[in-house]
């Protein structure tokens, strides 16, 4: 199969020009990068509203008939309260966000573990020290967030599943950038996946930071739950973890 590989993106259709990486799946046509803009999904793009996020998501339909998950790359903090949430400094091509996480997302898919399929990034510069982008990825269909599914208080939340998947990202070296129940989502076969990989990387996890994941992922789920006591599937999530890790 064809490998992706990056396309300009001409001044002549973007003043400051740019650069996009596209799926074999998706036809590059004249202009590869549309597959980036909601716009030009009409209103075929449908927002996606309470998973977390930054308001900057949607729905829309592929070539064959399935769904993906468009993500444009805000910021909060205070590059949003200054206006420039869309906006990220311009340190070269291989240095984009959106490239790298596309990169990351296919050589985890290739190792097996679970997190959806990549299908394109765009980049597009802005006033030559900035830029700003987005990625597109195949939408996991029949899934609900561990957020959702905390706030539902379900019963059939596989914590052991979620504790053994865990570990094999560790194991492979990759430590999830922002562990949240927003970015876990269980599927109909109560398998675990997870997205939103901004900022991943992978390589040895240094000293304690796959104990830090667990932590941060534990005060997501305080705050869901709005409990200081853990719900009692925690144990169960760490004991499996601990045994995948030894």
């Amino acid at each position: 199969m064809t490998e992706p590989r990056v396309l300009p993106i001409p001044s002549t259709s973007h003043p400051g020009g740019g650069g996009v990486i596209l799926d074999p799946v998706l036809p590059p046509g004249d202009t590869p990068w549309r597959w980036l803009e909601p716009a030009a999904y009409g209103e075929a793009a449908r927002a996606i509203r309470g998973r977390g996020g930054r308001g900057a998501a949607w729905f829309v339909m592929l070539p064959d008939g399935t769904e993906g998950v468009l993500r444009q790359y805000r910021r909060g903090g205070l590059p949003a309260r200054l206006g420039a949430r869309e906006l990220y400094v311009w340190q070269g091509e291989e240095r984009t966000r959106c490239l790298r996480e596309f990169r990351l997302l296919r050589r985890l898919a290739g190792a097996g573990l679970p997190v959806p399929q990549a299908l394109a990034a765009a980049w597009w510069r802005t006033g030559g020290f900035w830029y700003r982008q987005a990625l597109l990825t195949r939408r996991l269909e029949g899934t609900r967030s561990l957020a959702e599914s905390l706030q539902a208080n379900d019963a059939d939340i596989p914590w052991s599943e979620l504790g053994r998947t865990l570990a094999r990202f560790h194991l492979a070296g990759v430590g999830h950038p922002d562990l949240n129940a927003h970015n876990i989502l269980i599927d109909a076969a109560l398998q675990p996946w997870l997205i939103d990989f901004d900022r991943g990387g992978e390589g040895p996890l240094a000293s304690g930071e796959a104990a830090a994941n667990l932590a941060r992922l534990q005060r997501s789920i305080r705050r869901i739950t709005r409990d200081p006591a853990l719900p009692p599937g925690w144990e169960q999530l760490q004991a499996a973890w601990q045994a995948a890790m030894a």
